[in-house]
């Protein structure tokens, strides 16, 4: 598989990962392009790539983690910032308006989770990934990511209740 053919097809969800790990978009740009620049000279060499999205990701992750121990940061972007249009169904102003704030209760929570959770969730259900390929991008086992994200949606659902949204919660 070609770089070019890698960047259309999963540049949007390298960038997208950056961003809810690193919430700062313009970091996340550039840790991307980096990304991307990696994966360029390991095809060079020749490598087969088996799982390329997942692949990805785990030199994106590996990336932004080398950034941020270099920088010594904290990011401090907001994750209402990052999310920048949630299509709703419902009509009416009443109804948006509490969707919004689901939403807006949604990032807070996911805000506020380990970072370990915060990377499972994004990766299996944003990202819609797999267990093996998270697995592989966060180098952990496929079992450890269906432990972890058992975890953080038990995390969230308390943390949703603590603030009185459990008639909200599916189980």
């Amino acid at each position: 598989m070609q770089l070019e053919d890698l960047f259309h097809q999963y540049a949007d969800d390298v960038f997208t990962f950056l961003v809810y790990l690193l919430k700062d978009r313009s970091l996340a740009e550039d840790v991307a392009q980096e990304t991307f620049i990696k994966a360029m000279r390991i095809i060079e060499q020749g490598n087969r790539i088996d799982r390329p999205k997942a692949w990805l990701l785990q030199i994106a992750r590996r990336t932004a983690l080398d950034v941020l121990r270099k920088n010594k940061r904290r990011v401090t972007m907001a994750m209402e910032d990052v999310v920048q249009d949630v299509p709703d169904d419902r009509t009416g102003t009443e109804e948006t308006a509490e969707s919004n704030i689901t939403v807006s209760e949604l990032l807070s929570v996911f805000e506020e989770m380990k970072p370990e959770y915060r990377q499972v969730v994004l990766c299996r259900s944003v990202m819609d990934m797999t267990s093996k390929d998270t697995a592989r991008t966060l180098g952990w086992t496929a079992n450890h990511v269906r432990v972890i994200l058992h975890r953080a949606l038990k995390a969230a659902r308390q943390e949703l209740a603590r603030r009185g949204w459990s008639s909200e919660i599916e189980k």
